[in-house]
């Protein structure tokens, strides 16, 4: 502060005043009190003609005071000269024009293979004194792009060929289509780049006159790329149609909540509609419950409006297995009928309630709305009239395939004393083997594992009060468990895990374990395969074990050989294919005793640098290697 008088003190009447005008001009706009023009002068002494002049002085001045944060942009780096640019364009040239398709794009986005990548980050380390952007510029290369792949932990590689191709038969010679057979495959073959811009390239630059389709599948039939497809419905899902077993007309019900939406007022809100279903007619029995949530009270009051519509309640009532479902309020609220809980994450268990709902009264209920509460409570009782006009008109539409009948003539349907005796048989016994699962299930949980997952949901600060979601866990095997709470911790410690309102990090867990578990049986079933196919010579197999012999014949570098299989299984269109090639770098680590931890590194590091793998392939490829070089056994 005394330094900050001396220097005010040292300040001249003239500055003083200019201050002070310039204060004042900037103040009035916002309403702040200041000083008239000819108090500042009197007060100062300075000249009016002065002050002002000073006051423009300072105004000029003022923008250059204020810059942008952070540390000042440095200066730019000289020119180079055409003998410095040259050898760096020259080198992607020449790449480029080796392996066809390792560049493609326009100037707003290009793509790059795996190749070029670490191609520009070797021709960078022996172009270390050039400056980055005019190395970038040399290489026809974005600047961030060279930035970001330099960030990357890439480790020089050496370029070696791919397994040698089992030749196809060959097609008849002469044929105008063999050509063009032969000219896709051979094309492929130096190809490293994406199908789309492979199918462009056969058919701008090679003058091939066919399209995506026939060119990949001409390429799947010689065996050399194998597209990925969606899963379609499983063949347990469709041997399981028509299999749901039904009764008579009130022997059974389905309960399931139902999410609506409305908009008032340009404001969206959201209920659970709880309908009950009857299994045999499909009649929408009980429909009186519209709340926030699916919760205990929901399935109480739909049940208790289907008794009241229908006069009686059901033998049995399917639910799943939320824990709202089987609450004590819940069973007190359904007396004697059984509580079935559905098999998880099968809606052929109610198919009726997931399948359509309906409701069981043929008049439109009264419209009654008010609008004096508040816009929640307005929006509720719109959608309840909507809701119930939608599933009563469901409930009389006559149906094909019942004869024409409605779901209410179906329901008036009456059972005999002996369909009634025989089904409340067959559902108590259900129910018995429902109920012996889920003991069974629990005895499969072991203390050692949920004391792992306690102190692991301790750990990452993870809430399960209720511990259902360290149960589900549990059951999986400890291998699974261990590489999941990796993957996770590891979302979590970059920041990747997902930011959503409703996320729930110990269902994430849950999910991340599970399919760990179900790529690790399938792997296990690839292994088997593997060796199964080994032992009886597969045809296809022979080209591969060539291909690897190849390799070990012409280095006994372990990094080497490790890179190399690593290479080949991240670019292996067949599963069974990629299995052999990680099993191979596996067996490379192991022999190399001294080595273990380098090349498990190089492991890490290779793999996660192949960016033309997805990123579930790369991270599978890495746990494959970890478990059966470092063991928990």
């Amino acid at each position: 502060m005394t330094g900050l008088a001396e220097a005010i003190a040292n300040v001249s009447p003239h500055t003083s005043a200019a201050v002070l005008l310039l204060a004042r001009s900037l103040a009035e706009p916002l309403g702040l009190p200041s000083p008239s023009v000819e108090e500042i002068l009197v007060a100062t002494g300075a000249k009016r003609s002065r002050a002002y002049e000073l006051r423009g002085d300072l105004s000029a001045l003022l923008p250059s005071l204020q810059r942008p944060p952070g540390r000042p942009a440095a200066p730019p780096a000289a020119e180079p000269d055409g003998s410095e640019a040259q050898p760096v364009t020259r080198a992607v040239l020449g790449f480029v024009m080796e392996q066809p398709g390792s560049v493609h794009g326009g100037r707003t986005r290009g793509r790059y293979s795996d190749g070029f990548r670490h191609f520009i980050v070797g021709l960078r380390d022996d172009h270390a004194a050039m400056a980055l952007e005019h190395f970038a510029s040399a290489a026809h290369l974005p600047l961030g792009t060279v930035k970001d792949w330099l960030s990357t932990p890439l480790l020089p590689t050496e370029t070696t060929p791919l397994e040698p191709i089992v030749p196809p038969p060959e097609a008849p010679t002469g044929s105008g289509i063999a050509v063009h057979i032969q000219t896709v495959v051979a094309s492929w073959q130096t190809w490293s780049g994406a199908f789309i811009d492979f199918c462009n390239h056969v058919q701008e630059d090679c003058r091939v006159p066919i399209g995506r389709t026939a060119i990949g599948t001409i390429l799947e039939a010689h065996g050399v790329r194998l597209p990925r497809r969606r899963p379609g419905r499983s063949p347990d899902e469709k041997a399981q149609e028509g299999t749901f077993r039904t009764y008579f007309p009130g022997a059974q019900w389905e309960g399931d909540g139902m999410t609506f939406a409305m908009v008032l007022d340009q404001v969206r809100f959201t209920f659970n509609v709880e309908p009950m279903v009857d299994s045999y007619s499909a009649a929408s029995v009980g429909l009186a419950s519209l709340r926030d949530a699916e919760d205990s009270q929901a399935v109480t009051e739909a049940f208790a409006d289907g008794v009241a519509t229908t006069g009686q309640a059901p033998l049995a009532v399917v639910l799943d297995n939320r824990g709202s479902n089987h609450t004590p309020e819940v069973e007190t609220a359904l007396g004697e009928t059984l509580i079935i809980r559905a098999t998880p994450a099968r809606g052929q268990n109610k198919p009726h309630v997931e399948g359509g709902f309906g409701l069981f009264a043929q008049t439109v209920p009264a419209v009654v709305i008010n609008t004096q509460c508040e816009p929640r409570e307005v929006a509720r009782q719109i959608a309840s009239v909507i809701a119930t006009v939608f599933f009563r008109t469901m409930n009389h539409r006559p149906r094909r395939d019942r004869g024409g009948r409605s779901r209410v003539d179906l329901y008036g349907e009456k059972p005999t004393p002996e369909e009634i005796q025989a089904a409340l048989v067959e559902l108590k016994e259900r129910q018995r083997r429902q109920l012996l699962a889920q003991q069974t299930a629990h005895a499969r949980l072991r203390p050692e594992v949920l004391a792992l997952l306690e102190d692991t949901f301790r750990r990452l600060g993870l809430d399960d009060p209720t511990g259902n979601q360290r149960k589900a866990i549990a059951y999986y095997p400890l291998d699974d468990i261990i590489a999941g709470v990796a993957v996770f911790e590891g979302m979590q410690n970059v920041g990747s895990l997902p930011q959503h309102p409703n996320f729930e990090p110990g269902r994430y867990l849950l999910g991340i374990v599970r399919n760990i578990a179900q790529q690790r049986e399938g792997v296990a079933i690839a292994e088997i395969l593997l060796r199964l196919r080994l032992t009886h010579q597969d045809i296809w197999l022979a080209g591969i074990r060539g291909a690897r012999d190849l390799l070990l014949s012409a280095t006994s570098d372990p990094a080497t050989l490790v890179s190399g299989f690593l290479d080949r299984a991240l670019h292996a269109a067949r599963g069974v294919d990629r299995i052999f090639w990680l099993t191979s770098a596996v067996d490379t680590i192991l022999g190399a005793n001294g080595e273990r931890n380098s090349l498990l590194q190089l492991a890490a590091h290779r793999i996660h640098a192949t960016h033309d793998a997805l990123h579930a392939d790369r991270l599978a490829a890495f746990r494959f290697i970890a478990e059966r070089v470092v063991s928990l056994s």
